[in-house]
């Protein structure tokens, strides 16, 4: 379960940056 907590974030994080 912890990558696919990696892969939201990561999401997260480009939604924030785009």
């Amino acid at each position: 379960m912890g990558e696919d907590v990696d892969l939201l974030l990561d999401a997260l994080k480009l939604v924030k940056m785009g």
